[in-house]
């Protein structure tokens, strides 16, 4: 028995209904297909492999049921939502968006932990464990003393930075790689609940930067986002 096959142009109407298989009247019926898995409908016509997925970061409670639903807040602006139990979490461009969240251990109560040390030659951080603050131990030019966080995928809304600065003025940045000062950047002087404000003009990731570059110690408390 001979074996004769249809040619197809395109894939543009998907999968069809089952009730649709013998209307060959149908315009779309000669662009669907029966079932189309693990694969994309390209506008001008063809398939593609679907992407791959990615690890973003461990749900809150891995025990407890946890639902993924897809977010889109513009044709330039996407989330993936993450649902669980008494919680909503946002993510984007791989990462979580930091919205609702803060510094890490921004009240130095038992150690800089979650702080990463950028100082340059002989510049310092450490704890004030008598005071409960974190020191920057400066010693002039090229030797800074710096302290410095990252946060991933911020959002494009403005976000206010809070301290208490002790000791004498201590330099911040913001930036989109470690150092970076392209965002914003500026001086906090010594005093209670000094703020500055950000915007990051995309969602990325951004890393904040506070620095003393004088031959003395200067120190942060109460730094929150």
């Amino acid at each position: 028995m001979p074996y004769a096959s249809r040619l197809q142009t395109n894939f543009t109407a998907g999968e069809i209904s089952p009730r649709l298989f013998a209307r060959v009247d149908i315009e779309k019926y000669a662009a669907g297909a029966a079932a189309i898995e693990n694969m994309i409908v390209l506008p001008h016509g063809g398939l593609a492999r679907r992407p791959g997925t990615h690890f973003v970061d461990e749900v809150a409670d891995s025990t407890k049921f946890t639902r993924l639903i897809a977010f889109e807040l513009s044709t330039t602006l996407a989330y993936v939502l993450q649902f669980g139990e008494g919680y909503i979490r946002f993510h984007t461009d791989h990462s979580i968006v930091i919205d609702g969240r803060d510094f890490a251990n921004g009240a130095f109560e038992a150690g800089i932990d979650g702080w990463t040390e950028t100082s340059a030659g002989t510049g310092a951080i450490a704890h004030d464990a008598i005071e409960g603050r974190m020191d920057l131990a400066g010693a002039g030019a090229g030797n800074e003393a710096r302290a410095e966080q990252s946060f991933k995928a911020v959002s494009t809304q403005p976000y206010t930075v809070t301290m208490d600065v002790f000791g004498g003025d201590i330099a911040w940045k913001v930036g989109t790689q470690s150092g970076g000062a392209e965002i914003a950047s500026g001086t906090a002087g010594v005093g209670a609940d000094r703020s500055f404000a950000f915007v990051s003009p995309v969602s990325q990731q951004v890393f904040i930067t506070f620095e003393n570059a004088n031959a003395d110690v200067r120190q942060l408390d109460n730094v929150r986002l």
